[in-house]
Formats: C-alpha cells, sequence, structure tokens
C-alpha cells in the first residue's frame, strides 16, 4: 500500500509500506478516503518539525482524514465494516486518572496521529490503510444535510494520495491555496 511520508524538511516521500495488521480489541482498519494538508503538515514539510517536535525517524503524515471501515477487531460495537467514519487524530490511553473520569481529551499518555511529539513517532493517516481505535471513530450518515453547502470557494485542490508532493507545493503557496485535500488514488 502507498503512503505520504515525510523524512526531513522537502524530503516528502509515496513509499509502499506492509499493510497494517488485522485490529486488535477496540480497534478498527480504515481505508483511507480523504484528507486536508494542515498547518503542521505544511511545518513539517518545510522545517522538518514544529518547535522541539523534529522528524527523527521517517513519519507518515496526515491527521484531518475520513474513511470508510474495512475491518474491526474484537470487542468492536460501534462501528462496522462499510461505515464511513471521520477519525479523530487524538488517541487516548483510556488507563489515566483524566481517562477514566470521562475527559480522554485531557489523557496524560495522549497520542496525536502524524506527530513527532513522541518517540517512536505516531505514524498519521495518510496511507492507504491505518489502524485507529472504535472511540476515535465518528459515523458519518450517508446523507448529510451538510453536503448542501458549496466548499469551492475554500476547496483549491483535491490531488490523489500518490500525487502529495504536488499537493503540498500548492497548499504552500497561500496566494493560491486555501485548503488542498489528499483523496483515495484511483
Amino acid at each position: 500500500m502507498i503512503a505520504c511520508v515525510i523524512h526531513g524538511a522537502r524530503e516528502l516521500k509515496i513509499e509502499n509500506r506492509p499493510e497494517p495488521p488485522h485490529p486488535q480489541d477496540g480497534e478498527v482498519l480504515v481505508r483511507f478516503g480523504a484528507g486536508g494538508i494542515c498547518g503542521s503538515d505544511l511545518h513539517y514539510y518545510h522545517e522538518g518539525g514544529i518547535l522541539d517536535f523534529k522528524i527523527r525517524e521517517p513519519l507518515v503524515l496526515g491527521h484531518e482524514v475520513a474513511g470508510e471501515v474495512v475491518e474491526i477487531g474484537p470487542g468492536v460495537t460501534k462501528v462496522s465494516v462499510g461505515q464511513r467514519v471521520a477519525v479523530n487524530p487524538l488517541r487516548s490511553c483510556l488507563r489515566c486518572v483524566y481517562c477514566l473520569s470521562g475527559r480522554p481529551n485531557l489523557c496524560l499518555n495522549r497520542r496525536f496521529f502524524g506527530s513527532a511529539a513522541r518517540f517512536p513517532h505516531v505514524q498519521g493517516m495518510f496511507a492507504e490503510l491505518f489502524i485507529a481505535s472504535e472511540a476515535q471513530c465518528v459515523t458519518i450518515p450517508e446523507l448529510t444535510p451538510f453536503r448542501r453547502i458549496d466548499i469551492g470557494p475554500i476547496l483549491t485542490g483535491q490531488f490523489s494520495l500518490g500525487d502529495a508532493s504536488s499537493a503540498f507545493e500548492l497548499a504552500s503557496d497561500r496566494s493560491k491555496a486555501m485548503k488542498v485535500s489528499l483523496v483515495a488514488s484511483a
């Protein structure tokens, strides 16, 4: 499967990577559908990091992503195969005092997809397939009333995952781009 991998400043590569393992307890396997290139992705692309969070190993970028569930692990009850989901990039430990008190957003051991804040880095979601926890997935109804909104003026361009380099170049030029997204390769 292909993935959008940053190795250092301006060292973005489309690489073949092994498919993820089968999902474990409480996890789901998601097929990439679309994702936006955000400011932190651009910092990794241009500067090789964000403040003190420098790339120390190849990092799959991406944390503004939606896709389709293709496999579920044991114990998964809230999403099913075939459902479209938006994926929260925050992965909470579900064991610390904050998680156990119902505030996983304050998790003491939180990790973010596509982040070099920890080592080993937490790989992102700009890959054809990725693993997420069920808790990170928010289902997207087939027909949402939000589809009536014209996002054309905001969405500058869409590129296939395999053409991520062109997408990052356009997203880097704020005189030409507002929001650029990657979409599943044909």
